[in-house]
């Protein structure tokens, strides 16, 4: 792909072989800072927390963060001095995170040695949010993707499909229906469709798949990109998350363990027949995706790099004109590379655990979130 970098690239390594050795250095000097970005805003750190955490979700000024089988509860009412005001300790491994006071809801992940025991949907009150309550369960295979719209939840069971529960009584939760599609991944909800991510076994990359959800006890498959649709490719080997929101969907993807890796703008106002709007490809290679969120025209990615340089960060792109996303703003994280990593947007703040054994907190006001 020819880009600007590219061809400043370029001029270097022709400059670099017609200039001699003390003239190189002033040249490579001048072409390294018209490489480097600058932005008007700048978003800045500004707090972090100790401890090995993985999933976060963020509500009236609490953090609740995935340590293992524990949710630590943070106290980031004070952003620049988040401390720990409680924990919950859940039988198995925390995999997912969302809060929509009163409730809290979690998805879990075997422990080793314990496969089968103790995977499902977790639904805690949070009335008090330094005392959790636990209020019901729904045990299942393991989930990969889940979205919680008013007494629904939209879980994606591994090699099973969608299953949409009625959560209206915690104390009591009931299967509505099953959508059966074993290659689905992480799901989103917008009106009477879920759009979901699909696998394509021996293919390598993700697709979009449309999930018509109007009866909930009788959801049915109304699109699926399939392998006629060129795409797919836009996702490379993963596609790692979706966000839909109005009449966009928003895919985060990675190519070849990370060779590189973007995001992806559909048009979804048409619901059963989504279109690719736009492709953005971020700008460092060998990075891994961590945590992917999308607040007003913002779509916020967290990402780690563990290939020479080990650095983490959080990249924020403009999608306010879908058809041609912008980097907006880029800060790197400190701290050491993490094999797990999530993100969460509330207000003026990213709260971002790429980084291994913190909870960092980042100001992003300078942005607007518009």
């Amino acid at each position: 792909m020819f880009t600007e970098a590219n061809s400043l690239n370029c001029m270097r390594g022709l400059l670099m072989a017609s200039l001699s050795p003390p003239r190189r250095l002033w040249v490579i000097l001048a072409v390294t800072a018209l490489c480097l970005p600058s932005f008007a805003e700048e978003i800045a750190l500004v707090g972090s927390v100790k401890g090995d955490y993985g999933a976060v979700a963020v509500q009236y000024g609490y953090a609740y963060v995935a340590e293992g089988r524990f949710i630590r509860i943070v106290n980031i009412k004070d952003p620049t001095h988040p401390k720990i005001a409680g924990s919950y300790e859940l039988p198995s491994n925390v995999a997912e995170i969302e809060v929509s006071r009163p409730n809290l809801y979690v998805t879990c992940h075997p422990m080793p040695g314990n496969k089968g025991i103790h995977s499902g949907l977790v639904i805690l009150d949070v009335s008090n949010p330094t005392s959790l309550v636990l209020r019901g369960s729904y045990m299942s295979k393991d989930i990969v993707g889940f979205s919680v719209v008013d007494s629904l939840a939209y879980i994606v069971v591994s090699s099973v499909g969608l299953e949409i529960i009625d959560i209206s009584d915690p104390t009591s939760i009931r299967l509505l229906s099953t959508t059966k599609n074993d290659m689905l991944g992480d799901v989103d909800v917008v009106g009477n469709r879920a759009y979901a991510l699909t696998c394509s076994v021996g293919k390598g990359h993700s697709h979009l798949a449309v999930i018509d959800v109007s009866d909930p006890r009788a959801a049915f498959i109304s699109h699926d990109q399939g392998s006629h649709d060129p795409s797919i490719r836009r996702f490379g080997s993963w596609g790692r998350d979706i966000v839909a929101t109005g009449t966009l969907a928003v895919v985060p993807w990675e190519v070849r363990s990370g060779l590189y890796s973007g995001i992806s703008v559909f048009d979804i106002s048409n619901p059963d027949a989504p279109s690719l709007m736009s492709e953005y490809r971020l700008s460092r290679n060998r990075i891994h995706l961590k945590g992917f969120a999308v607040c007003g025209s913002l779509a916020y990615v967290s990402w780690s790099k563990r290939y020479r340089e080990k650095i983490t960060g959080l990249s924020a792109i403009d999608i306010s004109d879908p058809a041609s996303p912008v980097l907006r703003a880029e800060i790197l994280l400190p701290g050491e590379v993490s094999l797990r990593g999530s993100l969460a947007v509330s207000g003026s703040y990213a709260y971002v655990t790429s980084g291994k054994d913190c909870l960092q907190i980042v100001d992003i006001s300078p942005l607007g979130n518009k």
